[in-house]
């Protein structure tokens, strides 16, 4: 398959393991304060999409919630069923939002971790809407970088100018963050928005921050020497700094009910 035939939403599950591996989890606090916002019961059902290897989902299962996971990458779907064995009250189903099945106001809560963005904008609001019960709500989560170290900033943009120019684009939180917030706040679906933000930050080794790079869809749709010539110059780049790169995160959870 060309890249141009490749779907980014779908692009993760060539390195599902990887994934799993590289990718950072969420506060578990943050279960606890969606469900004081939304009042969500003890016995809630939760919706999850894109649930990936279910960095997330454990949250809610250890929660004991019921979980219904929607996740289209048979790799990642397969790997958060080894990693959820022993949790009988999550479902995952291997399915984007837009195939699915709608089962009408059937949950609590409709959440999804670093994902919302994937599911189309005319299907995401209408459909999470219908799946909810009246009281019920969503709680969208998302790991921000907040600060890059300034010592490291000028080498990293010079190799993402020299070796992959169009990765050279606003954050991701500039570009997807502000988005989804207009669509929650101008949607008549659902009522006021509520945020949560938790601080956080991880050191990581240059294979490490490599490995996280490397489960980036923008960085999965590079051709594999402009892959590799990056890679290997965020590696010295990195050794060459001491060895590690410490990244400063806000995990955000946008919260709203339905309307």
């Amino acid at each position: 398959m060309t890249p141009a035939e490749r779907e980014p939403r779908l692009v993760f599950g060539e390195v599902a393991e990887r994934y799993d591996r590289a990718r950072p989890t969420y506060p578990g606090e943050l279960v606890g304060d969606v469900a004081h916002v939304l009042g969500l019961p003890a016995w809630a059902r939760v919706l999850e999409i894109g649930s990936g290897t279910g960095k997330a989902t454990v949250l809610w299962a250890d929660a004991g919630y019921e979980v219904v996971c929607l996740e289209p990458s048979e790799e990642m779907a397969a790997v958060a069923r080894a990693n959820l064995a022993g949790h009988e009250n999550v479902v995952i189903e291997t399915v984007g939002l837009e195939d699915w099945p709608i089962e009408p106001e059937a949950f609590d809560l409709v959440t999804a971790a670093q994902a919302w963005h994937w599911i189309p904008a005319e299907v995401a609001m209408p459909t999470a809407h219908a799946a909810l019960r009246p009281g019920g709500g969503v709680a969208l989560i998302w790991n921000w970088e907040s600060e890059r170290p300034h010592a490291l900033e000028p080498e990293f943009d010079e190799a993402y100018g020299t070796i992959a120019p169009t990765l050279m684009k606003e954050p991701l939180k500039e570009r997807i963050g502000a988005s989804i917030m207009e669509q929650l706040d101008e949607s008549p679906l659902f009522g006021p928005v509520t945020v949560r933000r938790y601080p956080w930050e991880k050191t990581f080794t240059a294979a490490a921050y490599v490995d996280l790079l490397s489960t980036h869809s923008s960085h999965r749709m590079l051709d594999d020497e402009a892959s590799t010539r990056l890679h290997d110059a965020i590696t010295a780049i990195i050794d060459g700094n001491g060895g590690a790169l410490t990244i400063s995160y806000v995990t955000e959870v946008q919260i709203a009910a339905r309307a």
